[in-house]
């Protein structure tokens, strides 16, 4: 049997499509979405009780961050140190957010994926072009799939046949590129 079932959180759907009996498919939505609201909680921006805004109004010391926030920061300084700055959850308005880690992205057949919108032909192929400097000189190439007004990108390293470490990092600097 499957089961489908959206969920909006984080100002975004998450959808699940499980091959299970009902029971255990809603068990397993129930738990996911039970692990969402917590990872929201903690870490959406956008909540006044969320660690991420406790962080930004200057509530939280480093030395006193949770386990969890103190991982999330972590990370985020790793990858900001590995993009050159091009990920810096530090320098957004109003203070830290780390959303940007993943915001936006999807695993889709073993592949991190964003669709980009733009407005026109020449702004999605200069974002193409930049993207494709971005690439060579990272020596890691996402596959590219563009349309007038679009570009997916899908990052996977074949040399392993799956999502690597540099695949987020390339992700990470493949957002930046589109904020500038």
């Amino acid at each position: 049997m499957t089961t489908r079932h959206n969920v909006s959180l984080m100002g975004t759907v998450f959808s699940f499509c499980l091959m299970a009996s009902v029971t255990r498919a809603r068990r397993a939505i129930e738990a996911a979405t039970a692990e969402l609201e917590a990872v929201d909680r903690a870490f959406s921006p956008f909540r006044d009780d969320s660690l991420v805004t406790r962080v930004r109004r200057g509530e939280l010391a480093p030395e006193s961050y949770p386990p969890p926030l103190a991982e999330v920061v972590r990370r985020c300084a790793e990858v900001t140190a590995r993009t050159d700055g091009w990920f810096d959850p530090w320098a957004v308005p109003g203070g830290f957010d780390p959303s940007g880690l993943v915001k936006g992205w999807s695993v889709e057949d073993g592949k991190l994926v964003k669709l980009y919108p733009f407005t026109n032909y020449y702004q999605t192929m200069a974002f193409v072009n930049a993207l494709a400097w971005i690439s060579h000189r990272e020596d890691h190439h996402p596959d590219l799939l563009v349309g007038y007004n679009k570009c997916r990108v899908e990052y996977m390293t074949h040399a392993i046949g799956g999502l690597s470490e540099n695949d987020f990092i390339c992700a990470a600097k493949c957002d930046a590129l589109f904020r500038l």
